[in-house]
C-alpha cells in the first residue's frame, strides 16, 4: 500500500458514517464511548494487514443536517420558557402566598 494514510482516512470516514448511521440521534449523543470503541475495533481489523494499529477513536462535534436541526425547538424559545417557569416559582414563593396542601384533608 503506497498510499496508507489516504486509505485509512478515508476507511474512517467509511466507517464513521456506517457505525453513527445505524443508531438515532439520542444514542450517538450518550453512548460516545461505546460507539468509539466499536469504531476503533472495526478500523484496527481492517489496517492490520497494512500494519497500522488504530490506537484511539474520539467522537465528538456531533453537527446535525439542517433538516434536523429545523426539526429541534428553537433555543430562545426554551429559555423565554425557563424564564417563564422561573418567575412563576418566584411568585408562588412570595411571602403572603398561601396555599392549601393536598395532605391538608
Amino acid at each position: 500500500m503506497e498510499r496508507y494514510h489516504d486509505a485509512t482516512s478515508q476507511y474512517v470516514q467509511a466507517t464513521l458514517r456506517s457505525v453513527v448511521g445505524q443508531v438515532d440521534l439520542d444514542e450517538l449523543l450518550s453512548q460516545r464511548e461505546k460507539l468509539n470503541k466499536i469504531i476503533q475495533q472495526i478500523l484496527d481489523e481492517a489496517t492490520d494487514p497494512w500494519g497500522i494499529k488504530v490506537t484511539a477513536i474520539e467522537i465528538k462535534d456531533v453537527i446535525l443536517p439542517v433538516e434536523l436541526r429545523a426539526l429541534l425547538p428553537d433555543p430562545q424559545k426554551i429559555k423565554v420558557l425557563t424564564d417563564s417557569g422561573k418567575k412563576k416559582r418566584e411568585e408562588i414563593k412570595k411571602p403572603g402566598r398561601h396555599f392549601i396542601d393536598a395532605s391538608d384533608f
